[in-house]
């Protein structure tokens, strides 16, 4: 099981479970998959918006958001993954 955690710019932290399986799709790495995500969505603040992740079968999408650091855990807390922004 995968949660996302997000740290605000503020230092708010937030944990959002993910579940069995996610699809990271980020601007840098599959452009187009992420103007065609961005144009089914309407977020707040889309210019600041970096990457989404798609889970629960693609019929749940969170926006990663440049200010934010988020990062992907496994159940037990251990860092998955490193999601946030390379600058």
């Amino acid at each position: 099981m995968f949660i996302l955690r997000r740290i605000t710019s503020e230092g708010n932290e937030s944990n959002q479970i993910i579940g069995d399986s996610y699809n990271e799709i980020h601007s840098t790495y599959n452009e187009a998959e992420f103007k065609k995500t961005e144009d089914l969505l309407l977020f707040p603040a889309r210019e600041e918006i970096y990457a989404y992740i798609a889970y629960k079968e693609g019929s749940e999408i969170m926006p990663l958001y440049r200010k934010s650091n988020y990062y992907m855990m496994t159940e037990n807390g251990v860092t998955f993954k490193n999601l946030s922004l390379k600058k």
